[in-house]
């Protein structure tokens, strides 16, 4: 298998209507069994540290909503950045997903360690491609 087909997605949005969308434009160029989708980061939160303690070598790209419920994207970033797990920067990808065109959370993006960009949404198949073969593996 390809390299870049071992990395796994996680999709996290609380909004289920994006997230189907997400998916349609994620698997139109890349692997859906490697997809994987959560409208709760508490959910996706525990599910990420148990792929990276099962799998050490699992490289994973996050794509993050802003504006959620209860544990907003920075939240989960808060919690992330609590673990002090090894290797974090080159295990995972993070990148913020949001409809917010407010120019302080594109700042606070910029200037957060975890995160490595900022995508307006909607996605499309040409920002994903860009982003996760050019990106990642340039």
């Amino acid at each position: 298998m390809d390299k870049r087909k071992q990395q796994i997605v996680f999709l996290i949005d609380d909004d289920k209507l994006c997230n189907l969308v997400n998916e349609h434009v994620i698997s139109s160029v890349y692997d859906k069994s490697l997809l994987q989708t959560y409208s709760d980061p508490i959910l996706a939160f525990e599910k990420l540290l148990d792929l990276l303690q099962k799998e050490p070598g699992a490289r994973i790209l996050i794509l993050l909503d802003i504006n959620m419920p209860i544990v907003d994207g920075w939240g989960f970033l808060d919690i992330l950045s609590k673990e002090n797990l090894p290797n974090l920067g080159e295990r995972l990808k993070i990148y913020m997903l949001s409809s917010s065109v407010d120019t302080a959370d594109k700042i606070k993006a910029y200037h957060n360690e975890l995160v490595s960009g900022y995508l307006e949404k909607p996605l499309t198949a040409r920002d994903f491609e860009d982003l996760f073969f050019k990106r990642n593996y340039a």
